[in-house]
């Protein structure tokens, strides 16, 4: 026979939780900057070896793009803790 144990429900703390890693708007940046990552490679992938094509031109420029807004976002789309 097994035995149940009794559990105690405690209910969820709001004091000690942690604020969310992003807000909606840091959220919405660091989608725009994946999906210049995703252009950016995709873009790479048609340049020519000579980089004489505008894919050459390009795909640096989304892949740079991207990474800075996904660095602005989580930089900026942090909630402070003092803020609502």
């Amino acid at each position: 026979m097994s035995r149940k144990r009794d559990r105690k429900q405690f209910p969820p703390s709001t004091e000690n939780s942690s604020p969310p890693l992003l807000n909606r708007q840091g959220w919405l940046k660091l989608g725009g900057g994946i999906f210049l990552l995703v252009m950016g490679f995709v873009t790479l992938s048609f340049t020519d070896s000579k980089g004489g094509n505008i894919a050459s031109d390009l795909s640096p420029l989304f892949l740079l793009a991207g990474y800075g807004l996904i660095a602005f976002a989580i930089w900026s789309g942090t909630p402070r803790p003092g803020k609502p």
